[in-house]
């Protein structure tokens, strides 16, 4: 250990004679300067002023460079340190909009149940029961969906089914639980319809899913954009349930039509036995 320190403090001693040494340099240089230019009485001021710099930067730089450099690493992790606590706080931002999002996701959806319940048929003797949603299941038809009644069947065959836009189809079948909907675009389905409130036809599906309406009575023809609802039959199938809107002519005494309904995806669907309120579909 003596060693060491005889060692570091001859060491240190060096470095002071060393920086000593330029010190007395450097003066002896200026001194000589000054002793040429005194004997030959011209001073070039301007050189001068350059080697006493260029003399004192490079005893400055030997001391500022390890401190710039210390300062520099200093500056760099502060920098550091500032991102991750910015990357902390965006996370925790990032997770609570997160949070929001699903918040706002399931508001949507029960925001959207219910604008299409406020849409409902007020309840009244006509009114059997609501679904909220059909299982799609074809089954012997190209066009027909499966509704859980939960043990208030069996209902009647011919039974209306509607959402609060329009007509979707009618019962064909129904036991205790289940009921199954054959849906007005099947290509089996006849429903009667009446348009501009005296003239009546039949609407029927097509084997490509679509509205036909055809077997128009009487000279009148309808036009397109004319309002279809349904005329009772039997007094099973409520009259004046929107069924769709005249959309082109197709010729030869049809014409396809547009349905109102979602009949895709129908939602809350009622089961109607009757329906007092009348609707006008007289041209305007």
């Amino acid at each position: 250990m003596k060693q060491l320190g005889v060692i570091a403090l001859a060491k240190g001693k060096r470095d002071r004679w060393s920086q000593s040494v330029r010190g007395v340099a450097a003066v002896l240089t200026v001194a000589s300067v000054v002793f040429v230019a005194d004997a030959t009485r011209a001073v070039d001021l301007k050189q001068l002023r350059l080697s006493i710099a260029h003399m004192a930067s490079s005893s400055i730089s030997f001391v500022q460079d390890p401190i710039d450099a210390v300062v520099a690493v200093y500056d760099g992790l502060r920098e550091l340190a500032q991102l991750r606590a910015d990357n902390q706080r965006m996370l925790a931002e990032i997770a609570e909009l997160s949070k929001w999002q699903s918040r706002a996701v399931l508001l949507a959806d029960e925001n959207a149940q219910l604008s299409e319940l406020a849409k409902i048929v007020r309840g009244d003797a006509g009114l059997l029961l609501t679904v909220p949603k059909v299982i799609h299941s074809n089954g012997p038809f190209g066009k027909s969906v499966l509704v859980n009644i939960d043990g208030k069947g069996p209902l009647p065959e011919g039974v209306a089914a509607r959402t609060s836009k329009g007509l979707i189809g009618r019962v064909h079948a129904s036991g205790v639980n289940d009921a199954r909907i054959l849906m007005i675009n099947d290509a089996t389905s006849r429903v009667p319809a009446r348009f501009g409130d005296d003239y009546v036809g039949i609407v029927s599906g097509t084997s490509w899913g679509g509205l036909v309406l055809f077997a128009v009575e009487g000279k009148t023809q309808p036009m397109v954009g004319d309002f279809l609802v349904t005329r009772s039959l039997e007094a099973m199938l409520p009259a004046d349930i929107p069924i769709g809107l005249i959309e082109d002519v197709l010729g030869d005494g049809k014409w396809s039509v547009r349905p109102l309904a979602n009949l895709d995806d129908p939602k809350f669907v009622q089961f109607i036995s009757q329906q007092n309120a009348k609707v006008s579909t007289e041209r305007q």
